[in-house]
């Protein structure tokens, strides 16, 4: 009976001494693919050169690499109307960046750009374009912006993502992957009250369904993301076709320009409702006529008159 007592002593203390090398010794497997995860981190697709770029966004953060970044950039590009030459394209999309929690319901990498401004009082304006996939010409302004952009010194820092709905402007179609129509689905105050019964009383037309709850749709996570991160003082939201600039802000004076001031009002989970009404950030909607592109001169001058209702919009506000 000893012996046996003994025996399975010793076969219990090989057993532990077998359990604790499994548990600190690492494989040179499990070490490669720790390393290679640390690694694969952050991937830089570009070295930015303005020094008041948010240090937090100088680097693209992404499991993909570099290269299919880029290709997913240029695939982009292509998608809108109005292409730039292959050179302006390339350059273009160097200097995009892409947070690695920003992308589409299909996996498609959503971009953005920076531009700081030297002066030490400015404003921050934060940009989206084609939000709607079938708006491609809201794209080409924003990217055309960008391209503006990087060759000045603003008043104002800025903030652009051209394409919001990747999948959508792919496939032209005004709501993403998941039939949602990304501006009716932030998450407004009235969202679960509003929403859909704001939708059903309007004819329940699929391409305006504002999806299941508020804020469901990883495109709208993205854009909230960017507005928390960003912290804008002014959001510009461009589409198509109207031909007029919709604000969704205090009574201000508007200066003279190429497109109408109208006030088409906002709407249970828009982007007009959730900022401006629920968190005081206005927001002058962009609606291009039809569906073509600005020209230049255009394109400059709608960018410009921008800073001037915003700075006029916060000293409403009390903000400047």
């Amino acid at each position: 009976m000893q012996n046996l007592m003994k025996i399975l002593i010793l076969f219990a203390l090989v057993a532990c001494s077998d359990v604790e090398k499994k548990t600190t010794t690492e494989t040179p497997a499990e070490k490669a693919g720790q390393s290679q995860s640390l690694n694969d981190d952050k991937v830089n697709v570009q070295n930015p050169m303005d020094k008041n770029m948010n240090s937090a966004n100088e680097a693209i953060v992404s499991s993909s690499s570099s290269e299919e970044l880029k290709q997913a950039c240029l695939e982009q590009l292509g998608n809108l109307p109005a292409p730039f030459t292959n050179e302006h394209t390339f350059k273009y999309c160097n200097e995009m960046l892409h947070d690695v929690s920003c992308n589409s319901t299909l996996g498609k990498p959503i971009f953005h750009f920076d531009k700081g401004s030297a002066k030490e009082r400015h404003i921050k304006v934060l940009v989206f374009g084609t939000i709607h996939g079938d708006e491609g010409a809201a794209g080409s302004l924003a990217r055309d912006w960008v391209h503006r952009l990087k060759d000045l010194e603003p008043r104002s820092e800025w903030r652009i993502l051209p394409v919001l709905n990747p999948d959508g402007l792919e496939k032209r179609t005004r709501t993403n992957a998941n039939g949602v129509d990304l501006n009716r689905n932030f998450p407004t105050n009235d969202w679960f009250d509003s929403a859909q019964k704001f939708w059903r009383k309007k004819g329940a037309r699929a391409r305006r369904f504002p999806g299941n709850a508020g804020g469901s749709e990883k495109e709208t996570q993205c854009i909230i993301k960017h507005i928390e991160d960003f912290k804008p003082d002014f959001i510009i939201s461009i589409h198509t076709p109207y031909g007029v600039l919709d604000f969704d802000g205090p009574n201000v004076v508007k200066p003279a320009s190429i497109l109408p001031w109208r006030r088409l009002g906002h709407m249970p989970g828009s982007l007009g409702r959730y900022m401006w009404k629920d968190n005081e950030v206005p927001v002058l909607t962009i609606e291009l006529k039809g569906g073509e592109p600005l020209v230049q001169k255009q394109m400059e001058d709608l960018q410009d008159i921008i800073g001037t209702v915003a700075i006029r919009s916060l000293k409403s506000l009390g903000r400047w």
